[in-house]
């Protein structure tokens, strides 16, 4: 990667393994993403990956993650993005702080809404919200990450009918069912966030798979004031 030296890893998922990285030819220290080896051109993961980068360079908004660049290199795919230096992911912060204060919560969860609302009217679906995708940075500023599951309206879906992924806890029933999935996914996801900042634990926090997809699809909860 000629024009990226690679510093620190600072992530690692079943996709790939994020790093801080300078952009030689700016002097600007990014974050990059590395993807396993190029696949195949009809592999759902490329398809994926194409989709994301397409996304990501229509979706220029405060509160979504800045895409630089995206290629292959050493044939493997990859993506660079802005480091978000001072910021933590929502997920981190649940874990260290639990329940968050009513305005601090609705804060975070207005400027989630703005940012998915942005993404709707360019009929794209996030898919994937959950606090792990969200960057909290100075001043409680919300970035929302990872669009590898993003959903083009306009376009054929990449995943095939049947197949959910991802980790259900924050999925929408309709998603869990291999239905139709359109922005009203989102805005579930979004609900569950709510909820978690407000009480501190998952809407659906069971452990065991069956009962909790059984839990989202039925809609079985203990509403926040009881939590």
């Amino acid at each position: 990667m000629a024009e990226y030296k690679l510093i620190n890893e600072i992530g690692r998922g079943a996709m790939g393994i994020v790093y801080t990285a300078l952009q030689l030819p700016l002097e600007r220290v990014v974050a990059v993403k590395l993807i396993r080896a190029v696949p195949a051109e009809d592999d759902e993961l490329s398809k994926r990956f194409h989709l994301e980068m397409a996304a990501c360079t229509k979706l220029v908004h405060p509160h979504i993650i800045k895409i630089f660049d995206s290629g292959v290199m050493d044939e493997r795919l990859f993506f660079a993005m802005e480091y978000l230096a001072d910021a933590a992911s929502l997920r981190e912060i649940l874990d260290r702080e639990g329940a968050l204060p009513v305005s601090r919560a609705v804060g975070i969860t207005l400027q989630l809404l703005d940012a998915i609302g942005y993404c709707h009217e360019r009929s794209f679906v996030h898919r994937d919200l959950k606090p792990s995708n969200l960057m909290i940075g100075r001043d409680d500023h919300v970035t929302l990450m990872d669009f590898g599951l993003v959903r083009d309206l306009n376009r054929t879906p990449v995943t095939a009918p049947g197949v959910v992924l991802g980790a259900p806890r924050y999925r929408s029933p309709e998603m869990l069912q291999s239905l139709a999935v359109g922005p009203e996914a989102d805005l579930w996801g979004a609900g569950t966030i709510l909820y978690e900042l407000l009480t501190g634990r998952p809407a659906f926090c069971t452990e065991a798979q069956e009962q909790l997809l059984s839990q989202i699809v039925l809609c079985q909860f203990i509403p926040a004031s009881q939590a």
